[in-house]
């Protein structure tokens, strides 16, 4: 799956650009690996661009996923949590962009869906012509995975050291009590989260936590 822009040009060519989201690239690497689905939205929480699964997971439940029209359900109280999460992840409505999740339940006893809402631009990038700033992954409750570290290793191919500090990061650690938990020095643990960041293309501790969210549900 590629990611969406509005002049439908491939990524290669984008990256030259500035402000290219890389980890939306990382996230969707990791995702198409896993089969998820995926749904991109713009600013404003319109669809941009949706992968199969995406399409597929929805079929039987009533979410509008039309490109071009804001994600939304039909359940109205359903539909109430889902704007809610995306009003904190949407960089136009919120002054900090928090990733959050909605449960969706679907009929004739089928799992539930989980939508797990990432921000992927700060509402200071916004200026920046990139039409993509959040995504939506979208598992059922029955696939759904802890990001432990064996499986964050795998998904996000890192080593046994970078994956278990990126599992304490995302459980809300900041580095000091990583060191002292894991008996090692604050300097190893920032060069570890240096070199993680490097493999992934971000640039900031609260995108790698957002991206290992969007991955599956904390422990």
């Amino acid at each position: 799956m590629r990611i969406a822009n509005s002049n439908n040009n491939e990524v290669k060519d984008r990256k030259e650009s500035i402000g290219t989201p890389t980890i939306v690239e990382a996230l969707l690497g990791t995702i198409e690996t896993l089969g998820w689905g995926v749904v991109q939205l713009d600013a404003s929480g319109r669809v941009v661009e949706l992968n199969e699964p995406a399409r597929r997971l929805i079929k039987d439940h009533r979410i509008s996923l039309d490109v071009g029209k804001r994600l939304s359900v039909r359940n109205r109280q359903e539909n109430r949590e889902l704007q809610q999460t995306l009003s904190q992840a949407l960089p136009l409505s919120a002054t900090r962009c928090v990733a959050g999740e909605v449960t969706m339940r679907r009929p004739d006893g089928l799992p539930s869906l989980v939508l797990r809402v990432t921000p992927v631009r700060d509402s200071e990038e916004i200026a920046q012509p990139e039409p993509v700033v959040a995504l939506v992954v979208i598992t059922d409750s029955q696939s759904d995975t802890e990001f432990d570290p064996a499986f964050i290793r795998k998904a996000l191919r890192l080593t046994k050291a970078e994956a278990g500090v990126t599992a304490l990061l995302a459980q809300g650690k900041n580095v000091q009590a990583i060191a002292v938990s894991t008996d090692r020095t604050v300097k190893t643990i920032r060069w570890h989260v240096k070199r993680i960041l490097g493999k992934l293309g971000l640039t900031r501790q609260a995108q790698l936590v957002h991206l290992v969210k969007s991955l599956g549900a904390g422990r």
